[in-house]
């Protein structure tokens, strides 16, 4: 394609010498800007690995998905995700009664986009794989969760959050809550 592109600009330049010289200009700039356009564009930060991110991602805002979470905004958190030095985890809170709050902690890994879509790639929230700007997910597929990018909850009424679980085979939105430990 871009061996055709040089032909076709070439050939364009030598017709373009007859013509006067402002509409040689803007024919310049014609075929400049069909050149830029054709480019390949350097892959997205997110997608370039194709698989889990470096440690090295995270200064790039995934530690905007550290805190708690729930299905409702007016009950306590379920879910709690932290970042230690070791990594992400994720606990669930435990039952009333119980000795402490919080369960045993699972580890949790970032992943490209590419490979967190898969997590997410049929729901009913109307979400692309261009919505999304960070995915984290337990290692063994139980759980992932997805910080949307704010323009598409600004534009998709069926978001009120800027969060999106999945858990086991399902995706919905959640809220991020205070921390009550």
């Amino acid at each position: 394609m871009s061996a055709y592109l040089v032909s076709a600009s070439k050939s364009l330049a030598h017709r373009m010498k007859a013509l006067p010289y402002a509409p040689r200009v803007f024919g310049v700039c014609m075929v400049a800007a069909v050149l830029a356009a054709c480019q390949e564009s350097a892959p997205d930060a997110h997608q370039a690995g194709g698989g889990a991110l470096s440690e090295g991602a995270v200064a790039m805002g995934t530690d905007e998905l550290v805190g708690c979470y729930g299905v409702v905004q007016d009950e306590p958190a379920q879910i709690k995700i932290n970042h230690t030095t070791e990594g992400f985890s994720m606990q669930m809170r435990e039952p009333k009664g119980a000795d402490r709050v919080w369960d045993a902690a699972e580890p949790l890994r970032v992943l490209s986009i590419d490979e967190g879509w898969s997590y997410f790639k049929v729901n009913a929230l109307d979400l692309n794989k261009s919505d999304a700007q960070h995915i984290i997910a337990r290692t063994d597929g139980v759980m992932a969760l997805m910080h949307i990018k704010p323009s598409v909850q600004n534009i998709n009424p069926r978001l009120d959050s800027p969060y999106v679980m999945h858990i086991l085979q399902g995706s919905n939105t959640v809220y991020r809550l205070p921390c009550d430990d």
